[in-house]
């Protein structure tokens, strides 16, 4: 089973001569599951070393070298992993609505600034039937 879980089927079939079905039914029977389970957290704690393991050889190398993208690619491979495994976020999105600082003279301005830049490009470019710019757009949030 232990090969089963982390090579497959067919490696534990070849390794053992247990045929490949039979080893197939039996990472699908319950009675194996509890055993399933172990062979996982064996193998888990096996790649884990492995893990530590390549970490460390990569800090032993960054101390070794000169080559500051090497390095600067390699601390953040690291720190992604890092995170990944902390369960913390490897990127951020941001989204700011910057008209909540305004007053309501600022607000105003703005919306005088967008419609003049709306008048503008229609005068520009005609726009196509059924679009035009809207004449009370943002009238009732000045108001406020």
């Amino acid at each position: 089973m232990g090969i089963a879980v982390v090579d497959g089927a067919s490696a534990a079939s070849e390794a053992t001569g247990i045929p490949r079905q039979t080893v197939q039914g039996w990472m699908e029977t319950p009675e194996f599951g509890e055993l399933r389970q172990r062979t996982r957290e064996a193998a888990t704690d096996e790649l884990w070393a492995i893990v530590q393991k390549g970490f460390r050889r990569v800090g032993e190398l960054l101390t070794g070298t000169d080559d500051l993208q090497k390095t600067a690619i390699a601390t953040a491979i690291v720190t992604d992993k890092m995170l990944l495994l902390r369960g913390e976020a490897t990127s951020r999105y941001e989204s700011r609505d910057v008209t909540l600082d305004l007053d309501d003279h600022e607000r105003e301005l703005l919306n005088d600034a967008i419609r003049g830049e709306l008048a503008r490009r229609a005068d520009a470019s005609p726009a196509p039937d059924g679009v035009g710019v809207p004449a009370q757009a943002g009238a009732d949030t000045a108001s406020r």
